[in-house]
């Protein structure tokens, strides 16, 4: 989320140059988001991938297989409350 900010930012700030504002004035706000977005860069690159757990027989389970999932009574028919 905030890359993206960070990208929308850069864009704007891009557009206002191109449409005649002195860059100067926004050339300290873009080195900054620059700054920050090699930060976020950064912090993706050093993130542990996180394996996701599936239930092996997940697919006996699906209402599509004819199987009744936890927390449902039969294919297509939820539970309500206990």
């Amino acid at each position: 989320m905030q890359h993206d900010a960070q990208q929308k930012r850069q864009r704007q700030i891009v557009d206002a140059i191109a449409d005649g504002i002195s860059a100067r004035t926004l050339k300290d706000e873009l080195m900054a988001l620059e700054a920050r977005e090699d930060v976020l860069m950064a912090k993706l690159q050093t993130v542990p991938q996180q394996n996701v757990l599936l239930n092996p027989n997940m697919a006996d389970l699906s209402p599509a297989s004819g199987g009744s999932a936890p927390g449902t009574r039969g294919p297509g028919r939820q539970c309500r409350g206990n």
